[in-house]
């Protein structure tokens, strides 16, 4: 089935009527289809249209999730070199030695997010540039955090919404069933 939008027409009546009703016939997809088939089919291509957006969503969850990961990564590097530094003493002369490796992967994992890199001397931060450092990074963090749970329930809204359409449908069309089935039951065939 298509993903394109519903064309329906409310303007054709049908000249039947069913114990004094007029029916309503609309128009979808090119086709002549009563009520119930129409917003059967319009449930379900609602439900397929929601599924079609859900990987877009997903791929934006995974990107999220991972910079939350690289983030929380480099403020533990940050952290270790702040524990071993005097909060006391600025003197930039007087700096804590940190792993450089450590030091060389956070920048490249904030690298690729373009934040600007850690302020590195010979493998070594001072207490202060790293102590701003990590309030940015950790108003950064926090910043993606909020943005990965707003993205997380606007999937879960999306995925409410297919299954509500699709559940429209299929209780459409056992009602339709049953209709029919009670009829030709009652006609004693």
């Amino acid at each position: 089935m298509s993903t394109m939008p519903i064309q329906t027409s409310f303007s054709q009546i049908a000249d039947e009527s069913v114990y004094g009703t007029k029916i309503r016939l609309y128009t979808f997809d090119g086709k002549s289809v009563d009520h119930s088939l129409a917003l059967a089919l319009a449930s379900l291509q609602q439900s397929e249209a929601i599924e079609s957006q859900l990987p877009v969503y997903n791929a934006v969850i995974k990107q999220r999730q991972s910079k939350v990961s690289d983030l929380g990564e480099v403020l533990s590097v940050l952290a270790e070199a702040i524990g071993s530094m005097d909060p006391k003493d600025n003197n930039t002369s007087k700096k804590s030695a940190i792993n450089s490796a450590k030091l060389t992967h956070a920048n490249d994992l904030l690298a690729r997010y373009d934040i600007k890199p850690l302020d590195l001397s010979g493998g070594q931060v001072t207490y202060k540039v790293a102590y701003y450092r990590q309030a940015d990074l950790q108003a950064q963090l926090d910043t993606e955090s909020n943005d990965l749970q707003q993205n997380m329930i606007q999937v879960q809204s999306l995925v409410n919404k297919r299954d509500n359409a699709f559940s429209v449908a299929n209780k459409v069309i056992a009602k339709e069933n049953a209709t029919a089935r009670d009829t030709i039951h009652a006609l004693g065939y």
